[in-house]
């Protein structure tokens, strides 16, 4: 009876076409019959099937995914007009992505788009197909498409005055832009988004439309601004608009309990960015579990694969993310998960963690599980992915031909684009050509690697180029160096020759050629370089800001006319911002080392040898220059061995450790980096310039010991500075960039006495001492309370820093001087003033520590110092006693008042410090091995001023002389 009446009240609603009450009616039967299948069957012989379409949405809304499938597979659009299958299709979307059956779910949306247009559906429909397709293109690595859908999607919603699904767009645009590493349109993009959010704010617009909504969008939009600048490692405003997201999740997290659980995952995701991975998991595990909180079962599916991905990703602690990998594909099986689109994924990167984790036999389970769901048209990426998982398992149990087919199947399955993922996918098949050669013995293989390695190498650089940046990838980028160096050391043992030798340089060499100014910000960036370009593009934005102010303003959008006048302004200037972008590329674009092995002996003393290193994961490559030869070293490192570079600077540093096991130490690590190039060196060599890399860049050089030390008097150990000084070089590209003569030595101190009531032991015998060595080459900036002075600077070839000084690890640029009054003199202050010298003396401590960056080195103060144009810094790696190190820095400056070149003038000041020290616990290196020279090592000139005593003597002499030639004359 309830079943009879149930379907006539419907029949009845239908005809008078009322959907809202007809879909409400069968809701309330369904709950209270929990009759919902008898009404579908029902139906399907009482109601038409544009009708029947109805029932199935209605269980999509009760959450019935599979029945509502499987009734949906049971109709055929072609029975349907064009309005009905509109309908039809736009229901198919909804449910195979609900489903998370992505292809099908962009052939419905396709079919959407090609009927909205047939039947001029308005503006909001066609925008919201067009955004969708979009978003699923995307997600399907077909970028240019979604780009373009999104555009037009864009288009759409602005005639329909929809600015929030504008912003929208903006945002997903953005995202595509970040995983294209399109760092300049992601930004512009991110910024549009967040203009357009704010503007509505401003303008009461808020109100009107689901808040809710808004709030979303704006948190998003501002994570995703986070995540922008977390590629481009300005942690700071990372931090600040993290902080802007949570703020105003946590404010509405009341209100909507959607926010709510927006906020609490949010966390998760900021801990994670800001590499906390132990933090992360314990969000993501207190979300999961709270109480308080329903989840669907697709969310809390959603939160497991999170927590899998921080294990198996960046925490590398692949035990727990098999564990939740597996919990997560029982999960997923349990419910209504689509076996291939949702699967698949995730036996692969369970078969990746077994892979990485060591157990082969439980990846191949995996794998096989994951090939026995890829049986659908439209999955070529999944199976070409599958395949390289495949071939690393293969490299696993050493079946080095096996891989290769499996990289080589899928490279035809499907064509990757030029990208970091490509650079990998060619890094995986030159390594497994060398492992064959090394099995083999056979040339061609080991030609074949060397060759995939140089391909994969400039495939990076000029995506790289392309994307201007220089960070993200850089230990792909330091993959492929360390693949191709591998082959042309074991080329170079086969068939040495010149040739080779020359490649094996300019490898070295390509890294240490990149500069400082890629890890800025683009604020710090513009802030670093006057250029015209970047004045001209900076001010396109602000009009830009003003006219999409203008544009979304509800006076002006009174006027027609107004609107398409500012429009196709706005138009013009994304041409201008286009262009001038491209040609900010080619200011800003790196240039590649042009030096070869010739052009570096020409220019080194003779007395003089460079040498360069690499450290691949156990492998230190290293290679010498002087000036009658060359030598390449390859070293295998023990773990052991590796652990002491990593920790000698520390061990220096803590003077509780027993002399006994100092010296026994600073020896091996002589024996490890440096012996096996001295023994190859002319006898005549008296001076080494080091470009060093990975834990040799905060390497003490100067206190390494040529044998084992003998006695516990730190003042007679056997010390490198004993028989070579030391110097160190960022590129070698400096040897022939800074070869011209210095100018006149003149100094500028900049001291500060005291901080905060503490008093900075030795300032004043310091720059008492070099006041008497420069006389009236000496100026002196102290305790200044505020930074006039910079401007300055710039009159001084030789500029001293005597203050406290405080490196920024996480943002290397926001280092910083300190002075009285808490002020703070940053690095990005000194480099926004264009501040730089032929010689920067740091006499503060740390300012040679910093973070280390693949392909950069260690970015401290004193590398910064160097990229923005000085030409030498005089650095400390650590804190160190003033009144102590005072000495060492004066005698520094004494010897290079003598025109001794500089590398040689911290040589002589260091030993006479050592051989005079006083007790001999102060002779320990800590007190002065942490100070090293980089950069340009060639002497200063001092004009000789003529002595005054013998001037007046002689004066008086030729005076007399005059006289008495007169009086004689006279008489």
């Amino acid at each position: 009876m309830v079943l009879t009446t149930a379907t006539r009240i419907f029949v009845i609603f239908n005809m008078f076409d009322w959907k809202v009450l007809a879909r409400i009616c069968i809701l309330l039967i369904f709950n209270l019959s929990n009759g919902m299948q008898l009404l579908g069957q029902a139906a399907k012989t009482a109601v038409a099937p544009s009708q029947q379409l109805n029932f199935i949405e209605a269980r999509l809304n009760a959450g019935q995914l599979e029945e509502a499938m499987a009734a949906f597979n049971e109709l055929k659009s072609d029975d349907y007009s064009d309005s009905t299958a509109y309908y039809y299709h736009r229901l198919g979307s909804t449910l195979t992505f609900r489903l998370g059956r992505f292809d099908a779910s962009v052939s419905h949306l396709r079919t959407l788009l090609h009927l909205s247009y047939k039947l001029d559906y308005s503006a909001p429909s066609k925008g919201l197909t067009l955004f969708n397709l979009g978003k699923l293109l995307s997600k399907q690595g077909q970028v240019d498409s979604a780009k373009l859908l999104l555009f037009e999607s864009i288009n759409e919603y602005r005639k329909a005055n929809l600015p929030i699904d504008v912003a929208d767009c903006w945002r997903t645009l953005g995202n595509i832009y970040i995983g294209q590493h399109d760092y300049f349109k992601a930004i512009e993009a991110m910024t549009s988004a967040q203009e357009i959010l704010h503007v509505m704010k401003r303008h009461g617009e808020v109100d009107s439309i689901n808040q809710e909504y808004y709030v979303q969008q704006l948190a998003w939009c501002y994570f995703n601004l986070a995540e922008f600048y977390h590629r481009v490692d300005d942690r700071t405003k990372v931090r600040i608009y993290l902080k802007y997201s949570q703020d105003l999740l946590e404010k509405y997290s009341d209100q909507f309990p959607y926010i709510k659980k927006e906020a609490l995952e949010n966390q998760g995701r900021i801990f994670n960015l800001l590499g906390d991975y132990q933090e992360s998991i314990t969000s993501y595990l207190a979300l999961l579990n709270s109480p308080e909180l329903k989840h669907s079962a697709q969310y809390e599916l959603h939160i497991l694969l999170k927590i899998a991905q921080v294990f198996g990703g960046p925490y590398q602690q692949f035990e727990h993310a098999i564990a939740y990998w597996r919990r997560a594909l029982d999960f997923a099986k349990e419910g209504e998960m689509d076996q291939s689109s949702e699967l698949v994924p995730m036996y692969r990167e369970l078969a990746r963690c077994y892979i990485n984790n060591n157990q082969p036999v439980l990846a191949r389970q995996s794998l096989e599980a994951a090939w026995s769901l890829v049986d659908r048209p439209g999955m070529n990426l999944q199976r070409a992915i599958l395949y390289f998982n495949e071939a690393r398992l293969a490299i696993l149990t050493t079946d080095y031909e096996k891989a290769i087919h499996y990289i080589d199947t899928a490279q035809l399955i499907f064509d990757f684009p030029k990208s970091a993922s490509l650079a990998n996918i060619l890094v995986l098949k030159s390594f497994a050509y060398l492992k064959l050669y090394k099995q083999t013995e056979r040339i061609d293989d080991l030609n074949t690697s060397i060759h995939l390695s140089k391909k994969a190498l400039d495939v990076l650089i000029a995506y790289e180029e392309q994307h201007f940046s220089r960070t993200s990838e850089g230990n792909a980028y330091r993959r492929c160096i360390e693949m191709q160096l591998e082959g042309l050391f074991l080329l170079s043992d086969i068939r040495p020759d010149d040739t080779t030798k020359d490649e094996i340089f300019q490898l070295l060499e390509l890294g240490k050629a990149r500069t400082i100014r890629q890890n800025l910000s683009f604020e710090q960036l513009y802030a670093t370089n006057s250029s015209d370009i970047i004045n001209q593009y900076e001010s396109l934005k602000s009009r830009r800001a003003i006219l999409l102010n203008e544009y979304y303003n509800k006076e002006n959008q009174k006027s027609n006319s107004h609107q398409i006048e500012i429009g196709y302004e706005l138009s013009m200037i994304e041409s201008s911002l286009q262009e001038a972008l491209n040609k900010i590329k080619v200011e800003q674009k790196v240039k590649g080392s042009q030096w070869n092995i010739i052009n570096i002996q020409q220019n080194l003393p003779r007395e003089s040898a460079v040498i360069l290193y690499f450290m691949g994961d156990s492998t230190i490559y290293s290679f010498s220059i002087h000036k009658t030869g060359v030598l390449g070293k390859r070293l295998i490192l023990k773990k052991d061995a590796l652990s002491l570079l990593e920790d000698i600077s520390a061990h220096v540093t803590n003077l509780r450790i027993s002399e006994d096991t100092l010296g026994t130490e600073l020896f091996e690590a002589y024996e490890i980096v440096l012996l096996p190039q001295i023994r190859e060196l002319p006898k005549s060599i008296k001076h080494l310039q080091l470009v060093a890399d990975g834990p040799l860049l905060s390497l003490p050089w100067a206190a390494l010991c040529t044998s084992a030390p003998k006695t516990h008097d730190f003042r007679r150990w056997p010390y490198l500075i004993n028989t070579y000084s030391v110097s160190n070089l960022p590129t070698t590209r400096l040897l022939a960039e800074t070869s011209s003569d210095r100018s006149r030595a003149e100094i500028a101190c900049i001291a500060v006495d005291s901080i905060a009531g503490e008093v900075l032991n030795g300032i004043d015998e310091e720059l008492s001492s070099l006041r008497h060595l420069y006389d009236a080459d000496y100026t002196s900036f102290r305790n200044s309370d505020n930074f006039r002075f910079i401007k300055d600077l710039n009159d001084f070839p030789i500029l001293h820093f005597a203050t406290h000084a405080f490196p920024n690890i996480r943002q290397p640029i926001q280092s910083y001087f300190l002075f009285p009054d808490s002020n703070r003199l940053t690095m990005l202050h000194l480099l926004s003033s264009n501040v730089k010298a032929e010689l920067i003396s740091l006499g503060a401590c740390n300012t040679g520590k910093g973070p280390w960056q693949p392909g950069i080195g260690i970015v401290s103060m004193a590398h910064i110092f160097l990229q923005s144009g000085s030409n030498s810094v005089l650095s400390n790696t650590w804190a160190y006693s003033d009144r102590l190190t005072e000495k060492v820095i004066t005698a520094f400056h004494k010897n290079l008042r003598n025109q001794i070149p500089l590398n040689e003038s911290l040589q002589l000041a260091q030993l006479d410090y050592v051989e005079n020290a006083k007790p001999e616990l102060s002779a320990h290196p800590f007190y002065w091995a942490g100070l090293q020279i980089h950069g340009n090592t060639k002497p200063f000139k001092v004009k000789k001023r003529a002595p005054i005593v013998p001037f007046i003597v002689g004066l008086i002499g030729l005076l007399y002389l005059l006289r008495r030639l007169m009086i004689s004359r006279a008489s």
